[in-house]
């Protein structure tokens, strides 16, 4: 089940909290939907999510899901401006029962940075860094996903240009904001971002960092079980 050589995949485990809206993709039929993840803080990330006909099938809303998937990203068009939106795209359904607390919400990704990274302090002095990476997928395609990283992994981020290689374990968040709008009005949005816990970059010794990361990961869906592969 685990590619080593894959450079998405996705583990997220919740409750099903949003309707079922039919997709055509060139890739077959899809069923969009959110999936409610809880936090450890109580707090949940909503993330829209992507599931095959097969996987839908049965499931109604409050049901408990879990899936191993990819975290994609495609532009939609929002009156006349083009609007980046980022989903979980399921591959396979796994057993909740096997998924435990460590991997409800657990993306890795390796990819390249596509826009310079920006570095910013809190009010509290805590060094953030926001970074766009780019990561390929098949058919010549390629999935654009903002980042964030806190504290040291800010200072490493910080570092990079464009086109340098990443490696990156982390979280999907869904977080609120405020939108000031041209006419004074304040409208809430929903951002959507990829929160580090570790970062592999080619400053680390050649890449050693890069393969624990992906064995990291692997290790964690050695202990997982699958229902329904995407087939």
């Amino acid at each position: 089940m685990f590619n080593k050589d894959s450079n998405n995949q996705v583990i997220i485990k919740g409750v099903i909290s949003g309707e079922f809206c039919p997709r055509e993709e060139a890739y077959g039929n899809y069923f969009e939907t959110v999936i409610s993840v809880p936090r450890l803080s109580g707090e949940c990330d909503n993330l829209r999510l992507n599931l095959p006909e097969h996987i839908r099938a049965g499931k109604e809303i409050g049901d408990e899901i879990a899936i191993l998937g990819q975290f994609r990203s495609r532009n939609v068009m929002e009156g006349t401006k083009s609007k980046l939106e980022l989903i979980v795209f399921a591959l396979s359904e796994l057993d909740p029962e096997s998924v435990d607390e460590r991997s409800t919400n657990i993306v890795m990704l390796s990819g390249f940075i596509c826009k310079p990274t920006t570095m910013r302090v809190t009010p509290f002095g805590r060094e953030i860094a926001d970074l766009l990476v780019a990561v390929n997928r098949g058919h010549k395609k390629s999935d654009y996903l903002p980042c964030i990283a806190w504290s040291t992994n800010a200072r490493v981020s910080s570092e990079l240009v464009v086109g340098d290689a990443i490696d990156i374990v982390g979280r999907i968040q869904s977080r609120k904001y405020q939108k000031k709008n041209f006419d004074g009005s304040v409208i809430q949005k929903t951002a959507y971002e990829v929160s580090i816990t570790k970062i592999s970059t080619p400053a680390d010794r050649e890449w050693v960092q890069a393969s624990k990361l992906k064995d990291y990961f692997g290790g964690l869906l050695e202990k997982v079980a699958v229902k329904y592969n995407m087939s």
